[in-house]
């Protein structure tokens, strides 16, 4: 998709292991640096076609790459961040 808002599938995919290939998007590039392939489709009409024929769908350091990256967004981690911004605001 080129309109995304957050890219929660993306990470439920790396979550489980499958390797992203993945519209060049800011927000992707933001949430997954360097654990996605992307793919530029805005300059190239066949970008999409190009990228899953080399696209190595075994790639275990992409896969690793990944799972890290998705335990950024584990629900523990996301409730300890969002609960240190309530404690910021609230001055404690």
């Amino acid at each position: 998709s080129i309109h995304e808002g957050f890219g929660r599938t993306v990470i439920e995919a790396q979550s489980n292991g499958t390797p992203v290939l993945a519209s060049k998007l800011s927000v992707y590039e933001e949430i997954m640096p360097n654990s996605y392939v992307s793919v530029d489709c805005y300059t190239n009409a066949y970008a999409w076609q190009e990228a899953l024929e080399k696209f190595d769908f075994s790639n275990n350091e992409l896969i690793e790459l990944g799972r890290s990256n998705a335990r950024r967004f584990s629900a523990a981690t996301v409730a300890c961040d969002f609960l240190a911004i309530i404690k910021k605001v609230k001055g404690e």
